[in-house]
């Protein structure tokens, strides 16, 4: 398996793979190209290797790190603000934090956990849920208004009003049917 993989050329080899041979003995850091060196710099600074360990681990100066992740960044630019890429980001959002949700509403059901671990779930669960309502009301997907609108006319009701239907259009009109004699 080991020599198929170093086989692959630099763009082929996972940064995983290289890593993995180096630490066996398997393959020298020193014979890495620099787009294959790159690769591994990005892998191992995403586990939390420090500049100083990379050195040490790719037979490299500490120097030579700082170029590389210079490198790494203004490849990894992003792109320009753009209404395509904010709904793409807000969709990648939203999916993420959907499994999160549903892994929540799992771990909440399963009757292996603890009942304390079933309620802190269950709980996290609905907080995760009302953060995302107000992160879409933030980005304007969902309506602000409807809070205080609903607030208002729980201010203006009187004790014995009966219940009431309130529809409100688009342009902020509201028509109403309901248990009280002002028709409304």
């Amino acid at each position: 398996m080991a020599d198929s993989a170093l086989s692959q050329t630099p763009e082929e080899l996972p940064a995983f793979t290289l890593v993995q041979q180096i630490k066996e003995g398997g393959y020298s850091a020193k014979l890495l190209t620099k787009e294959q060196r790159q690769q591994c710099v990005l892998f191992l600074r995403t586990i939390g290797s420090s500049y100083a360990s990379l050195a040490q681990f790719l037979a490299v100066s500490e120097k030579t790190i700082q170029r590389d992740v210079g490198e790494i960044r203004a490849r990894n630019q992003a792109d320009p603000p753009s209404e395509e890429l904010t709904r793409r980001l807000i969709g990648e959002y939203f999916t993420w934090m959907d499994v999160h949700h549903i892994n929540l509403v799992r771990i909440g059901q399963d009757k292996s956990a603890s009942m304390e671990v079933r309620v802190v779930a269950e709980t996290n669960a609905a907080r995760l849920k009302d953060a995302m309502m107000a992160r879409l009301q933030s980005l304007g997907y969902l309506p602000q208004q409807s809070r205080s609108i609903n607030e208002e006319q729980h201010k203006s009701r009187q004790p014995n009003d009966g219940p009431r239907i309130v529809i409100v259009r688009a342009s902020g009109e509201e028509t109403g049917a309901g248990g009280d004699a002002r028709g409304g």
